[in-house]
C-alpha cells in the first residue's frame, strides 16, 4: 500500500506543478530526497505524515488508502 500512497503523492504534487522541494517544505522534512524515497517506495509513510498529506493535497485519506479510487 505504500507504494500506492506514494504513487499518489507524486500524482497530485505533479498536477499541481509543484516541485519536490516546495512538497517537501509543506511536510517540513529536512530535504527533498525524503520525498522522493516516498514517492519510488522505498520510505513508508508515517500516519502523521499521511494526515499531513491529507490538508497539504486537500483530499480524504480515503484517496490514499482505497485501491479503487
Amino acid at each position: 500500500m505504500t507504494t500506492t500512497i506514494g504513487a499518489r503523492i507524486k500524482s497530485l504534487r505533479e498536477q499541481r506543478k509543484l516541485s519536490q522541494e516546495e512538497v517537501a517544505e509543506k511536510f517540513g522534512f529536512n530535504d527533498r530526497q525524503t520525498l522522493s524515497a516516498i514517492e519510488t517506495g522505498d520510505r513508508k509513510v508515517a500516519a502523521d505524515e499521511l494526515l499531513r498529506a491529507t490538508q497539504i493535497f486537500g483530499v480524504s485519506i480515503d484517496y490514499f488508502t482505497d485501491p479503487f479510487i
